[in-house]
């Protein structure tokens, strides 16, 4: 719970109309952000069975108008059009660098113009030695997953070649932290 208020209090005020939740899990992102921001409407785009999941949990939260599920596989099915904001919430961690700079090139490529990138994540320092909660981590999810944690400056460098850059990085809760992209 502490994630999802912190993020959508890190969100307010961005002026987001559609939201897509990238990866978006149960939905409670989208649904956070939605509760606090009554003006957002959001899809969250996740695979099976996993989408079923999300459908409940916004039904549950009486929030089905506003938020909507769209089933597919991130990396291989064409993105749902008309959002002009892309969240990435506790994802990238999940996926190798290569996997990562996939995302972000099929974000950047369904992105309109004005459209930005949230990547909601624990960050390691950019020089990547801490901190130490936040390395440890990494060394943990390099165990369980194909990924690791990423600093700001190499997220940074990935987004520079799609025309996006970092305009904001700020903490939310429990080590995470907000970077925002938009196009350079």
């Amino acid at each position: 719970m502490l994630f999802r208020s912190a993020l959508a209090a890190a969100v307010a005020g961005q002026d987001i109309r559609r939201l897509l939740d990238v990866g978006g899990g149960s939905g409670v992102y989208a649904i956070a952000i939605a509760e606090a921001s009554p003006a957002v409407q959001a899809t969250v785009f996740e695979a099976a069975p996993v989408d079923g999941i999300a459908r409940r949990t916004i039904a549950a939260a009486g929030l089905s108008p506003r938020v909507t599920v769209a089933t597919g596989d991130m990396f291989t099915t064409p993105w749902p059009a008309g959002h002009d904001t892309h969240l990435f919430s506790n994802v990238l961690h999940d996926w190798d660098e290569p996997d990562c700079r996939r995302l972000l090139e099929l974000s950047a490529a369904a992105l309109p113009a004005g459209g930005r990138i949230l990547i909601h994540d624990m960050l390691l320092d950019d020089d990547k030695a801490g901190p130490l909660w936040a390395a440890e981590y990494s060394v943990l999810l390099s165990t369980v997953t194909q990924g690791r944690l990423y600093s700001a400056a190499e997220i940074a460098g990935w987004l520079e070649p799609l025309g996006l850059s970092i305009t904001a990085n700020s903490p939310t809760a429990l080590g995470r932290g907000l970077l925002v992209a938009a196009r350079s």
